[in-house]
């Protein structure tokens, strides 16, 4: 009788956490990759001609509470490499959120030093240093905003004191995620010397706007 109750008790345990479960899983976003001939999770690096990212939220962003919501992209060859575009609630659509183009160069997508993301971040660059493969992971996180302050600095471009609001945001939830691998195409030694004196020439023409910002020289491309 007693081994009867107890095998009911854990039958009615599992119908009532396995749905749960369930959900728990079902509960986050997915984020996918496309290219001109559709979304998939490998890609040949040397046929993409165009890149972007479709997001699939577990609900309507409408039912998350928020104040910011920000979408991040960073490849496997430097994770600490991160291109990212933000939206404030007021601005956001489902359009403007579920679909978010990388290549061609009118990408949302944007990193610290304001190059966006382009195709040669997944084919040449990593094809000059010898990687076979690049793993872009991509994620969708929402913010609330905690509180706000003023701060005033000189601007040494417009040569005046400005004064900007500065948000202070909450750690922040991530609501989706996704990833994509790239087969990234081997390169002739004379590629890659190619892709080194154009790379020296950025650097170079990025140091001399660093300069006039007041900032260090970088040694290396971002």
């Amino acid at each position: 009788m007693k081994n009867r109750i107890l095998s009911f008790v854990l039958m009615l345990v599992c119908a009532l956490v396995l749905p749960f479960a369930a959900y728990a899983a079902s509960d986050a976003g997915k984020v996918v990759f496309y290219d001109q001939n559709g979304q998939g999770s490998s890609f040949n690096a040397a046929d993409v001609k165009s890149l972007g990212l479709k997001v699939n939220l577990a609900k309507a962003l409408r039912n998350y509470k928020f104040d910011y919501v920000q979408v991040v992209i960073s490849p496997s060859y430097n994770p600490k490499m991160e291109w990212r575009r933000g939206w404030m609630a007021n601005e956001v659509s489902s359009a403007t959120l579920s679909q978010v183009p990388l290549v061609p160069k009118n990408s949302k997508l944007i990193n610290g030093y304001g190059t966006p993301f382009m195709i040669e971040d997944i084919r040449e660059y990593p094809s000059a240093k010898g990687y076979d493969s690049v793993t872009l992971n991509a994620k969708v996180r929402i913010f609330i905003k905690t509180g706000e302050r003023k701060e005033t600095r000189w601007d040494k471009m417009r040569e005046k004191y400005v004064t900007e609001t500065i948000f202070q945001w909450n750690e922040g939830q991530q609501i989706a995620a996704g990833s994509a691998e790239f087969s990234v195409p081997k390169m002739s030694d004379e590629g890659k010397k190619a892709i080194e004196e154009n790379n020296a020439q950025k650097l170079e023409q990025l140091n001399k706007i660093r300069k006039r910002m007041g900032k260090p020289p970088l040694t290396k491309l971002p």
